[in-house]
């Protein structure tokens, strides 16, 4: 088993955060431009770092090294938009991905029927496996509708993911 399953308690933990420095900070390490959106969750998972502080004492430092934002732009709209997805460089090739998408969008409590995502067509794969299926501009709302269009000019491969949201059901 990987250090970074959910049951290992040792070192590793998913979970919902807040809006704070750490993540923003996780994201300029990885040279990623985040930015909140709307009403807004945030999920990460954390490692703990042990670090030197002097010749007696080590720290316990808990640091991100994944995360994922899932937005609903407006209160009234249906869909909420997943975004965000980055895995620390070091840490990426182990299933965080994966595991971070399915915590959250198992964890999410935002009143909406779907969840979209606008990502490159080489990681259907990783979305499909998650409940994601391929979606068309049709199935957007108006104001999802207009940022994939204006993502898209500036990258032509992104494509539409859409996953229906069943509150109460674990989708595993």
């Amino acid at each position: 088993m990987s250090n970074h399953q959910i049951q290992d308690k040792q070192s590793t933990q998913l979970s919902l955060c807040g809006h704070n420095p750490s993540l923003k900070q996780f994201y300029r390490s990885q040279r990623y431009s985040a930015k909140f959106k709307g009403y807004d969750q945030a999920f990460i998972i954390t490692d703990t770092v042990l670090e030197e502080k002097n010749r007696q004492e080590q720290a316990h430092e808990q640091q991100i090294i994944a995360a994922v934002i899932i937005s609903q732009l407006q209160l009234a709209h249906s869909q909420a938009l997943l975004h965000a997805l980055v895995v620390n460089k070091q840490h990426q090739k182990q299933g965080l991905a994966k595991q971070l998408l399915n915590y959250s969008l198992n964890h999410c409590s935002l009143p909406v029927t779907q969840t979209v995502c606008f990502a490159n067509a080489n990681l259907a794969k990783l979305y499909q496996a998650c409940g994601f299926a391929f979606g068309t501009e049709c199935e957007l709302t108006s104001l999802l509708r207009d940022r994939y269009i204006s993502y898209s000019k500036h990258q032509p491969e992104l494509k539409i993911f859409i996953k229906e949201v069943h509150k109460g059901v674990s989708d595993k």
